[in-house]
Formats: structure tokens, sequence, C-alpha cells
């Protein structure tokens, strides 16, 4: 739980954010491809991360999607709308668990939980990885085909401009940020979790010598 507590706010915070597709974009000349200057891609980005993460409409009068892009748009907005019902849900439960252990006297648990259980999701990091750098268009469809049941994902480049603005390489950058940030956020936890181990084991011995 904590784990997916955790991957969902470095999402939020890190590639659900409109100043990492203008990053993105800048880096793989979105704008030149697309013909527009990069102010006007700028107000494309930051008016499409609106409807999708706030919900706030896009213009009936914008020229820039068709129809078949806002519906994939509306699958995307649809799923945001989950996640964040599943954050909050998690964690409340989290909260909710962590203080029936900790009111339990249980906090060694947690951290040997906790350090056992990071095992796993660095495998699973390292094998998207290694996906993402080696069959980039195999990691990107595979995105697409887990979170969509339907096929209103497949965008035609010719006439759907919205996959320019999602490049291949930004899925395997906003990978390799998630890894980086997640991986500093789980070792940062991990000190913690040792230190209090550690106390705990010292607390244990000096009870231990007074009696």
């Amino acid at each position: 739980m904590l784990h997916l507590v955790i991957l969902s706010l470095v999402l939020l915070l890190t590639v659900f954010r409109a100043g990492f597709l203008e990053r993105e974009s800048e880096a793989y000349g979105v704008a030149q491809k697309l013909g527009m200057s990069a102010p006007e891609l700028r107000d494309v980005t930051e008016q499409m991360m609106r409807y999708v993460i706030r919900g706030e409409e896009i213009p009936e009068e914008q020229e820039f999607f068709n129809g078949r892009e806002l519906e994939h748009l509306a699958d995307i907005r649809q799923m945001m709308v989950v996640w964040h019902f599943g954050l909050c849900f998690g964690m409340i439960l989290l909260a909710v668990m962590s203080t029936f252990y900790i009111r339990r006297g249980d906090i060694r648990r947690i951290c040997k939980s906790y350090l056992y259980s990071w095992l796993w999701i660095a495998a699973a990091g390292i094998c998207l990885a290694v996906i993402a750098v080696t069959r980039l268009n195999a990691f990107v469809n595979g995105l697409h085909r887990f979170f969509f049941r339907n096929n209103r994902w497949i965008l035609n480049p010719a006439t759907d401009r919205l996959i320019w603005l999602f490049p291949a390489g930004l899925f395997r950058d906003g990978l390799f940020l998630v890894l980086g940030v997640g991986a500093v956020v789980h070792l940062t936890l991990m000190t913690g979790a040792l230190f209090l181990l550690k106390r705990d084991v010292g607390s244990v011995d000096n009870l231990g010598e007074k009696e």
C-alpha cells in the first residue's frame, strides 16, 4: 500500500505536470515539427493538462484537437479521476493501518516489512528500465494497453497532432525521472526505518541491562 501511494504521488508531482511536457517538447523539437511557436505549444499543453488533471473543459472553439483526440483525452481524464480517488482512499487506509500498528507497538514490524518489500519494487523498476531502453515502442504500447481498454489511443501521426505532443522518448524519460525520484524517497524511508530499528534494539538492550 505504501509503495502504491508513493508511486502515485511521485507520478503526479513529476511527469503529470505541464512543466515536464514543456521540457520534453523542447528537447524533442515538438513545436518545430508541428509548425507552432513555443508560446502556442505551451498554451495547448497547459490547456490539455488543466483538463486532464483538474477537469477544466477544453473550449469548443479550439482548433488543435480533433474528435478522436478529444475522446482519448476524455479516457485519460476518466483514468485520472479514478486514480485520484484511489490515491485518497489509499492514503486514508494507510494512515488508519499505521495508527493501528503504532498503537500496538508494532513499529519494528512496520520497518522490517518495508525494508524487505522494496526488493520487488526495485526488481520491477529495473525490468521496466531495461524494456524502455531496449524496446521503447513495446514499452509505450504496453503502457497504453494496460491503462486503456479501447483503441482510441491508437492515433495517426498524419491526422492526429496529439501523438506529436508525446514522442516515444518522453515515456522513457518520464520512467527514469519517476525511478530516480522514487529511489531518493525510498532510500530516505529506508534510512528512517533502519534508524528506528536500531533505536528499538538499543532500547531493548538498555532495558535488559537495567534488569
